[in-house]
């Protein structure tokens, strides 16, 4: 089950923040070289981009790859704030909960 929120996170944010910044699904293909129809799938959470092409569309919107893939909490850490660094809600409550020390 865990696996299918995933993808159905990384569908939700990939359209998000396509329509955002006011691309269509054939803008964005074009962009990386590949058929509209795979990006669809992807955005219908029917079929998920590989690491490299996460990459390029993490590079192609400037946001990073945690936040598409609603992997910010590494146990411990605070993730780095950007503009798309944000948590996911279920973070939320662990990141209230993990102590912040900083030494400016």
């Amino acid at each position: 089950m865990e696996r299918v929120r995933s993808v159905e996170e990384l569908a939700k944010n990939l359209r998000t923040v396509r329509q955002e910044q006011g691309f269509t699904q054939r803008e964005v293909a074009d962009m990386l070289g590949i058929n509209r129809s795979v990006y669809a799938a992807w955005e219908a959470a029917r079929r998920i981009p590989g690491a490299l092409r996460l990459l390029d569309i993490a590079e192609l919107y400037q946001v990073p790859v945690n936040w598409l893939l609603c992997r910010h909490m590494v146990a411990g850490f605070l993730p780095i704030r950007a503009k798309w660094d944000d948590p996911c809600p279920e973070e939320i409550v662990q990141l209230e909960q993990v102590p912040c020390i900083t030494t400016w």
